[in-house]
């Protein structure tokens, strides 16, 4: 009987040491795991650059642009003038066949903006006015001026032609913009730009490969211009009251107001440029406003006197 208690005891201790021995090599199993590290990479990429980014470099009115807008009346106009360029764009004055301007422009100076505003209270054919300017190449700036794009009499110009309707049952917004040039004796603009031949009913109802023009019925949508030198972004909204941008940019890097190339790399504006255009697309020139009213166009040939400057 002893003995038989001998070696239940023996055997009791055996099975103790083996599940001992299955424990440890389990603990040691899931103590020895290799945890792995993962390491994550954020890659940044760079914002591109905006028109509102380009926009707070130039210099602007202390006035507020939104305070240019007179929604007192049937019919007016807030306007923004944006010269992105290191040249001056001087102020020719303005041919008007309705409406008035509440404030003048004057040159707009490289890398500034400038507000100004139209308004109609009443009558039969809303505001109609076309703004007129041109620049010089090769005038003299703080950037180096660039002789493969200009030479000696080489005269660049830029009309603005707005029709803000009375009466949007018939006739909807128009916007249209012109760049054409000089050189010399060579003239590349329709007929002569300072007669009232290319004033705002040749804008309003001719067509020319210069000249840009969009209707705008239902949504606000920019189109582009260019010549040699320039790109020009206009955009317009549908309404009464209406908001009219135009924003000047040159062609060129070096041509950019010394704040907006502190601003922006040669490289990002070049990508801004492609950017536009994909956006804004091509210019609409074939598409005509339905107004045939000869008051209207007999007007837009008046005398300059009586048209106002």
């Amino acid at each position: 009987m002893v003995f038989f208690k001998i070696i239940l005891l023996h055997f009791a201790v055996a099975v103790i040491k083996d599940r001992k021995e299955v424990e440890n090599t389990t603990s040691t199993t899931t103590t020895s795991t290799a945890t792995t590290t993962t390491t994550t990479t954020t890659t940044t990429t760079a914002t591109p650059v905006s028109l509102d980014s380009l926009f707070s470099a130039l210099d602007v009115p202390k006035k507020k642009f939104s305070s240019f807008l007179d929604r007192s009346t049937r019919v007016s106009a807030a306007i923004s003038l944006e010269n992105y360029s290191h040249w001056t764009i001087h102020n020719l004055g303005h041919f008007r066949v309705s409406g008035r301007l509440t404030s003048d422009s004057g040159n707009l100076n490289p890398g500034s903006a400038s507000f100004i505003s139209a308004k109609k209270k009443w009558g039969l054919y809303g505001a109609q006015i076309q703004l007129k300017y041109f620049f010089d190449p090769c005038e003299a700036t703080s950037n180096d001026v660039d002789l493969t794009v200009c030479s000696k009499n080489d005269l660049s110009y830029l009309d603005i032609m707005f029709d803000l309707p009375y009466n949007f049952n018939f006739y909807s917004n128009v916007l249209a913009t012109m760049l054409c040039k000089k050189t010399g004796e060579k003239n590349l603009c329709p007929r002569d730009v300072d007669s009232l031949a290319t004033g705002p009913g040749y804008m309003l109802y001719h067509n020319h490969n210069r000249l840009s023009r969009k209707i705008f019925k239902k949504k606000k949508e920019a189109f582009l211009n260019e010549d040699d030198h320039l790109i020009l972004r206009a955009s317009m909204t549908p309404e009464h009251n209406s908001i009219i941008k135009i924003q000047i940019f040159p062609k060129k890097y070096h041509a950019l107001d010394t704040k907006i190339i502190r601003k922006i790399s040669s490289e990002d504006y070049f990508e801004f440029l492609e950017s536009l255009k994909q956006v804004d697309g091509p210019e609409e020139t074939t598409q005509k406003p339905k107004r045939t009213t000869r008051a209207t166009m007999s007007q837009s040939e008046m005398p300059r006197s009586r048209l106002g400057k």
